[in-house]
């Protein structure tokens, strides 16, 4: 599909969302993903989505009433928090009387709320895409605990962007103890900690290093001990928190044991390595998944070979990203971590063992953060500096300040009113980047003109051209990057996808009937083709002199 055509069907997806309509989205789909959810098997669906929670049910329950961690069950395979966290509703119940299921919803809940407000202060487009794709994802994404991880990662890059790296450490601390995913955050913020080099594009300097603002690590930075020093304190917090309760509860007894039962697991049958067993088993060929350690998966002398395979790459990927990006290199230019680190976690879950459809909970939510950091393309030639789509913050009684169309929707600030912008405007507009709630070279409303010192007088001619976001007129309008597209249009359609194959059509899969087996393998075949384009985008902004597009959701 040629670009300009691509961005003419993407166009609504870009549009800029006021903060009464991010309210009034997230409670609408919210409750009527609650409502599938219990609803069970709705609208032909072959599989429900609470099996999972009357399990942490059982778990929490025995967790509270003295039972310990539940070692013995070969379905426990998580870090000790989980535990803390599983136990929440149930000493809700207690206290309460709310049944069980009701507590879990209102946490998750509460979690989507935190990373829809986080993203919300900060990027209209980054709080639209989080939403659309977590509506995508269906109803499994709301019953499952994945979402407590997922915002302690959206607070860490939110709090990087800040250079609050006590807070990082702690959020980081406490999602790996919940789940280890977020372990890779470290490596993603190599040469990032503590780099206090100047934003080029963003405006004059009080403006361009006004505190809180945007941190875009130096080519040649190196991250300073003290930052260092704040993050390790963090980290170390977030195990002395977690620890005192588990020896305060007694729970602390094989806190670790879920390392072993994580390797002992067979190649389940969503996972992308398993894609040409389930082709096999479409056809006849070979046996079937069988139910074992908490899932279907193949059980085959060779599907375990691939599985111990896909450890191995795992542990490669992340040992050779984290020697690249911490290692400092005069020769390399920096990334955007948040672009690292859905690099890493795409790599880490196409080769992993294991893909459960709320996984994909964790790329919505690194992925809607890749827009909070500003990026030096900004300056280029295509765009000017100083740019920014016409959106300002607007106060938002339920998640705080949101970023909504100002005066014109398509609204561009000039290159010299940035110092007087970045006061009042989110890290999107001190960025001085593009923007991401306009596409670029598609719009055709006339733009309103700002000066250094407020919008333009009354009736005075703008200097700014149409609403194309790139800039003064006689700029050329900068087409969309098409990777920049596979990976923000991808991952919804991924989680689309992923819904129809579970709960929808699941027994269908496990039988090898072929519309749910094919279904299967082109979602696995789209997560290899978004993984492509994020690693091959994180290595061409790596390269001296290369200035990538901003991330557009």
């Amino acid at each position: 599909m040629p670009p300009a055509r691509l961005s003419r069907w993407t166009q609504p997806w870009f549009r800029p969302w006021s903060a009464r309509r991010i309210r009034i989205f997230w409670l609408v789909s919210r409750v009527l993903l609650v409502i599938l959810a219990v609803a069970g098997r709705t609208l032909g669906a072959q599989h429900g989505v609470l099996g999972d929670v009357r399990l942490y049910d059982h778990w929490g329950h025995g967790l509270v009433h003295g039972a310990g961690l539940p070692v013995d069950d070969d379905r426990w395979q998580y870090p000790p928090a989980a535990a803390i966290a599983l136990a929440v509703p149930s000493v809700l119940e207690t206290v309460t009387r709310l049944p069980y299921e009701v507590g879990f919803f209102l946490m998750i809940l509460a979690a989507d709320a935190a990373v829809t407000g986080m993203l919300a202060r900060r990027s209209a487009s980054a709080a639209r895409f989080w939403l659309l794709g977590i509506c995508a994802l269906g109803p499994v994404a709301l019953a499952r605990f994945d979402l407590l991880p997922a915002v302690l990662v959206v607070a860490a890059l939110v709090g990087a962007t800040d250079r609050r790296w006590g807070r990082v450490g702690l959020a980081v601390g406490l999602g790996v103890l919940l789940k280890v995913w977020p372990v890779l955050l470290l490596p993603a913020f190599g040469r990032v900690v503590g780099a206090r080099g100047p934003v080029p594009g963003a405006g004059p300097a009080p403006a361009r290093d006004a505190r809180p603002g945007p941190l875009v690590a130096r080519a040649t930075g190196t991250a300073s001990w003290p930052a260092l020093a704040r993050l390790a304190g963090g980290l170390a917090a977030a195990v002395a928190l977690v620890a005192a309760v588990l020896f305060a509860t007694g729970w602390w007894r094989e806190a670790f044991g879920f390392l072993g039962a994580q390797e002992a697991r067979g190649l389940q049958t969503e996972a992308v390595p398993a894609t040409p067993f389930v082709l096999a088993h479409m056809v006849g060929l070979g046996s079937g998944p069988v139910y074992d350690w908490g899932s279907f998966q193949f059980g085959s002398p060779a599907a375990r070979a691939v599985a111990t395979a896909c450890s191995v790459a795992e542990i490669v990927a992340v040992l050779g990203a984290t020697v690249w990006w911490w290692t400092p290199l005069r020769s390399r230019a920096a990334t955007n971590p948040a672009d690292r680190m859905l690099a890493l976690l795409l790599i880490v879950l196409v080769t992993s063992r294991v893909l459960s459809p709320q996984y994909l909970v964790w790329l919505l939510a690194v992925a809607a953060c890749r827009p909070l950091w500003p990026n030096p393309a900004a300056s280029g030639p295509a765009s000017g500096p100083g740019l920014a789509t016409g959106t300002a913050p607007v106060a938002s009684p339920v998640i705080g300040p949101v970023v909504g169309p100002a005066a014109g929707r398509g609204a561009a600030i000039g290159a010299g009113c940035t110092a007087g912008a970045a006061p009042m405007a989110g890290p999107e507009l001190a960025a001085g980047h593009t923007g991401l709630d306009s596409v670029s070279g598609t719009g055709t409303e006339p733009a309103t003109g700002t000066g250094a010192g407020g919008p333009d007088r009354a009736g005075a001619p703008s200097r700014t051209g149409p609403d194309t976001g790139v800039g003064p007129v006689g700029a050329r309008a900068a087409q969309p990057a098409p990777p920049r597209r596979w990976i923000t249009v991808g991952l919804p359609a991924i989680c689309l996808i992923s819904l129809v194959v579970y709960p929808i059509r699941y027994d269908d899969l496990l039988a090898g009937q072929v519309v749910a087996s094919l279904l299967l393998v082109v979602r696995n075949l789209l997560l290899v083709i978004v993984c492509w384009f994020a690693v091959g985008e994180v290595a061409r902004a790596a390269r001296p002199g290369r200035r990538p597009p901003q991330p557009r959701l």
